[in-house]
């Protein structure tokens, strides 16, 4: 037997290009501006403004591909925002709850977005949620000027994360304990420091509270075990922003004298309503079986008919084949895909081009430190629209990286790297034939491979000196020094930075530094990202060299 005929097909918007979303729901003409805010792993953030109202953000939920593979392994279908209603209207709910709940527990020091509404795009099925747009940013980094920005990172974990993890947990909100960072470093990132004006200090703002994959992957295994595991046992499935009802109407019932004082009567009244509808939304979120959910996401996203989806309802087997051809499918169809990469980087203009700029690279000093210094200020600029630089931080870095010797210590770093590979043809390759030739003898043979790569660099360096000696500049003595050392040798120059960056005249190199160890925070898989605690961790690394180099430099400090 076959399906009926008569399968929807919509166009998908693909929100992940350049390409201006319209507004599901809206008139679009009304619209003055879009521009995206964010992305994460459940959803895309944009900033709409539009000619007769203010600017909010509209969370559109469009999980990754690895998020959602996840999803589809633990619950037969993707991410549930980007598709099921009744669970962005638990979401709205748990927002309206914790809204109220949260001034309730940590006062003016963090809040929640106003909420603007919520839909679903008939066409794409992706469902969204309008709410206040935060002007904020994340806690602040430490850079070139002191320790004293670095306190932020600890003031949001100690003060506001860690009472919120007790609450949301005493509270029922299980799964929520995820998004406020109970056991993983990335919730740090769904936390902004906002300016207050009128002299009020600043405050952090709960901007993300939905999860984009279930909760199994926390960085303290600890956690793991003795809370998300149990927890997950007891809601029936894998933790992901699960409510325990019972627990909170309790809590609600037990507080309630406490809590109209707070909040007064209405405000009391309304957290009832919201709980009731959250406990009937989430249960039919929870009600449909792993077969229902996959068809149920399938026909939201215009890829079945009713028809479709009750026919496939009756023949589960039918359904899971028609599954694993689908995946057979994307699976060729990534082939040419990866072909069309490959053969962009190995085309004849693309090689000549890469080896125009290899041989620059190799061969001019000049080119080499232009190209050193568009690094850096590229940096300096990405720090600066993160709003972790200010307007005359980034131009006072970006001025001295034009002439700071510490700039093209990079590219020096590089050389030797550079330089590795024919050293090591020639200990290898070259010496042992002429070894073999009789042209050489054992001392002199074993003498070219254990000091050739020492060698290269000690010449690579004093040539390098031999320039700045002619210029005035900053003579490399460590590089020199480390250079000459096995093994550790290629060190040398990233040695040199970080000797140079304890000097308080040399911002660009402690910039390097802090910019460089923190990048590997940032960078690290599953846990790390921008704004994330692991690259916060990282980041206060850099202090520690930078404290003892600055005693080093300036005894008396």
């Amino acid at each position: 037997m076959h399906p009926p005929t008569g399968t929807k097909k919509t166009r998908v918007i693909p929100w992940h290009s350049d390409e201006t979303p319209a507004t599901p729901g809206s008139d679009s003409s009304h619209m003055e501006k879009v521009s995206l805010l964010g992305r994460g792993r459940s959803a895309v953030v944009w900033r709409i403004g539009r000619c007769d109202e203010e600017d909010f953000a509209r969370k559109i939920f469009d999980g990754d591909r690895l998020a959602n593979a996840l999803h589809w392994i633990s619950s037969g279908a993707s991410n549930p925002y980007g598709w099921n209603r009744n669970a962005v209207d638990a979401a709205m709910c748990r927002r309206r709850i914790l809204g109220r709940l949260v001034k309730v527990w940590l006062g003016d020091r963090v809040r929640l977005p106003a909420l603007l509404g919520s839909g679903q795009d008939p066409e794409t099925g992706r469902c969204w949620i309008n709410m206040e747009l935060i002007r904020g940013r994340g806690p602040q980094l430490q850079h070139v000027d002191g320790e004293e920005r670095a306190s932020e990172s600890s003031e949001l974990w100690t003060d506001i994360m860690k009472p919120l993890q007790r609450h949301l947990m005493s509270t029922g909100f299980d799964g929520l304990a995820w998004q406020a960072g109970l056991g993983q470093p990335v919730a740090m990132s769904n936390f902004l420091r906002e300016e207050n004006s009128g002299g009020s200090g600043d405050s952090w703002v709960w901007v993300d509270l939905e999860s984009g994959i279930p909760a199994i992957l926390p960085l303290n295994p600890w956690r793991l075990l003795s809370y998300y595991l149990p927890r997950s046992f007891q809601h029936g499935h894998l933790l992901f922003d699960d409510v325990c009802v019972d627990r909170l109407e309790e809590y609600l019932r037990t507080d309630k004298p406490k809590l109209e004082a707070a909040l007064g009567r209405d405000n009391y009244q309304q957290l009832l309503d919201d709980t009731r509808q959250l406990r009937m939304a989430q249960d039919r979120w929870h009600d449909a079986g792993r077969l229902e959910r996959g068809i149920n996401c399938w026909v939201a996203r215009g890829r079945l008919s009713p028809e479709d989806a009750e026919w496939y309802v009756q023949r589960p087997v039918r359904w899971t084949c028609r599954l694993a051809r689908e995946g057979a499918s994307r699976g060729a169809r990534c082939i040419p895909r990866i072909v069309r990469w490959a053969w962009s980087w190995v085309r004849p203009r693309v090689l000549l081009h890469s080896a125009a700029l290899c041989s620059r690279f190799l061969f001019s000093q000049d080119w080499r430190s232009r190209f050193a210094g568009f690094v850096i200020r590229r940096r300096i600029r990405s720090w600066k629209q993160r709003r972790q630089l200010s307007h005359e931080q980034a131009r006072h870095l970006s001025t001295h990286a034009r002439s700071d010797e510490a700039t093209t210590y990079l590219t020096d770093f590089g050389m030797h790297v550079a330089i590795k590979l024919p050293v090591k043809f020639t200990e290898w390759i070259i010496f042992p034939a002429l070894f073999a030739a009789g042209m050489i003898g054992e001392t002199v043979l074993i003498l070219g491979i254990a000091c050739g790569g020492m060698v290269a660099r000690s010449l690579y360096t004093l040539w390098r000196m031999g320039q700045a000696f002619i210029r005035g500049r900053e003579r490399p003595w460590i590089a020199l020094g480390v250079g000459v050392l096995p093994v550790v040798g290629n060190a040398a120059y990233p040695a040199q930075i970080l000797w140079t960056s304890g000097s308080r005249d040399h911002d660009v190199a402690r910039f390097i530094l802090v910019d460089t160890i923190t990048a590997i925070g940032r960078r690290m898989p599953v846990w790390g990202g921008p704004d994330t605690m692991t690259e916060h961790w990282f980041n206060r690394l850099s202090s520690w060299p930078l404290r003892w180099l600055s005693r080093r430099h300036d005894p008396a400090s």
